[in-house]
């Protein structure tokens, strides 16, 4: 489930370039697609073109808007934060603030008028920006698959910890028509996969046969359960990994009786 994640952010110093390199990589590392202005096609562009128009065009075809602010707002950042606005909606709209900073009146007047956003997190340092990245991204992901259809139950919620070359093997009995929702973060990479009990029987004797969906921090899977099965979750922690702690929620919306 990738998603396109718009970066908006200034570019005027090296600190603000850090930032955002650094968001770009996150979003990339958990799977999803960065758009942003250097990435666009065919640059240098030429006298004539409207780079605005451009940047406008790439916020209304994202799924979400990533706005990073340090001391001030620059107009092009306006622009885009209006447009996202108009084309998202405030609810697909993520605010990362530095955290102390001296904010003009434009950062000032956005940090008002973000907390009507769906996230709105100030941080300190790139690492911890790509930290909050990774939770916010999560935290949508969650919600917006326990928003649409009949309510869901929670099979599993659970932080597991897994030293290096670990497994942990989870159990759930599922009906034909029950739509599975996995969603697992962790602060490290780590390995996942949800398998029917054939494949998994298979596939157990051997455990690097197992067909796993990640090896990135964060794992998210939807699936409609085709035929009446027990299915096995399988989370493990690399060889040269240290101890993983790996958060767990499994979610079932079941069939219509």
């Amino acid at each position: 489930m990738a998603l396109k994640i718009f970066v908006s952010s200034e570019m005027r110093n090296a600190e603000d370039q850090m930032r955002r390199r650094e968001a770009i990589k996150e979003i990339e590392s958990l799977g999803h697609i960065p758009v942003y202005f250097e990435g666009l096609p065919g640059r240098p562009f030429q006298g004539d073109e409207d780079v605005d128009r451009k940047c406008r065009a790439m916020v209304r075809e994202s799924d979400i808007l990533t706005v990073i602010v340090d001391d001030t707002v620059s107009e092009a950042m306006e622009r885009e934060i209006s447009e996202a606005r108009r084309s998202l909606g405030v609810g697909r709209m993520f605010y990362y603030f530095t955290r102390n900073a001296s904010r003009d009146k434009t950062a000032t007047a956005l940090w008002n008028s973000a907390k009507e956003g769906y996230i709105l997190k100030e941080i300190e340092s790139p690492a911890e920006l790509r930290r909050e990245i990774k939770r916010s991204l999560a935290s949508y992901i969650d919600d917006v698959f326990s928003s649409s259809g009949p309510a869901e139950d929670v099979l599993l919620e659970k932080t597991f910890a897994l030293k290096s070359d670990e497994e942990q093997h989870e159990e759930f009995e599922f009906s034909k028509g029950d739509v599975v929702t996995v969603t697992c973060t962790a602060d490290e990479n780590f390995y996942a996969g949800l398998f029917p009990r054939e494949e998994y029987i298979k596939k157990r004797s051997n455990p690097f046969s197992f067909s796993f969906g990640t090896d990135k921090p964060q794992y998210t899977t939807k699936v409609e359960i085709p035929e009446d099965d027990d299915y096995y979750l399988v989370l493990r922690v690399g060889v040269f990994s240290g101890t993983g702690r790996i958060r767990v929620k499994v979610k079932v919306r079941q069939r219509a009786s």
